[in-house]
């Protein structure tokens, strides 16, 4: 029993001597909170001709500032991307009729590194204008689906190229922003980035067209060859599908809002006598 008296003795002990050597000296900000919206654009096999297809996107971020430069930042994003040969600009991608959309997800972390200097102490005096670049590295969730004859088919499951791959790849994060003071408290950035891939399937097309007669349905048929919707022949096994010879990617235009979370910091008091000198 007497262990208890003995740590509340400690712990008031430690207490004290903390408050000696240490005193409140205003506020810092090191962390911040952001959420973003904006665009995302696939870029693959089925890109619609020579203009990119945009689709929505939200996120979520969260950033710790390691020193005046270097901040370390998580991103949370739920997006979307498309693609279809309707509008493709070759002939034989058009008679390809191929089609995806899917509703992604990603978890990232990143470095960030701002071109001007910002003391976490002096966060409300910050400068107007800011320039950041960024890298990191992240995994991604990737569903794509197509809509054949009415229906939404979850194109995965139907092996269309006779490859089965991964519902996840990881990515890599780079790109710029614009960041501009809005107040005390918020900022507002304007940022672009592009995701690096290690997959060639986030629109389920890659390589050469399989033999159909090793495809397990008539249904994942017509998915992997949709060039009868129009009245053509098939393609015959191995005639090319897709290019294997770069992997699919994806990019964000986003506006951030960035809040800045404010604690009170503490300094040594004989820094403190040194600075009334």
């Amino acid at each position: 029993m007497k262990l208890i008296p003995l740590l509340a003795t400690l712990l008031f002990s430690v207490t004290s001597l903390y408050a000696q050597r240490f005193y409140p000296s205003g506020l810092q900000s090191r962390e911040k909170i952001s959420i973003g919206i904006g665009s995302s654009t696939y870029q693959g096999d089925l890109q619609e001709g020579r203009s990119l297809a945009s689709t929505p996107d939200i996120m979520l971020s969260y950033e710790y500032q390691l020193n005046p430069r270097f901040t370390l930042r998580g991103d949370g994003v739920l997006y979307r991307l498309k693609g279809s040969d309707v509008k493709a600009v070759s002939t034989g991608k058009r008679e390809r009729n191929l089609s995806f959309h899917s509703t992604n997800y990603e978890l990232s972390s990143s470095v960030m590194v701002h071109l001007f200097r910002q003391l976490p102490a002096n966060y409300a005096n910050r400068r107007v204008v800011n320039i950041y670049g960024l890298l990191g590295f992240g995994l991604t969730y990737y569903n794509p689906k197509t809509t054949y004859k009415g229906q939404v088919y979850q194109l995965r499951d139907f092996s269309t190229e006779g490859i089965s791959y991964g519902k996840f790849t990881p990515v890599i994060p780079s790109g710029m922003g614009l960041e501009f003071k809005a107040g005390r408290k918020f900022n507002v950035a304007l940022e672009a980035t592009y995701r690096i891939t290690f997959t060639d399937y986030l629109d389920d097309v890659s390589t050469t067209y399989p033999d159909q007669s090793l495809l397990a349905s008539e249904l994942a048929m017509g998915l992997s060859d949709r060039r009868r919707e129009l009245g053509l022949e098939p393609m015959a096994a191995g005639s090319q599908r897709g290019n294997p010879a770069f992997n699919d990617g994806y990019a964000f235009l986003n506006i951030r809002l960035i809040y800045f979370i404010d604690k009170v910091y503490y300094q040594a008091k004989d820094k403190k006598k040194r600075l009334k000198r």
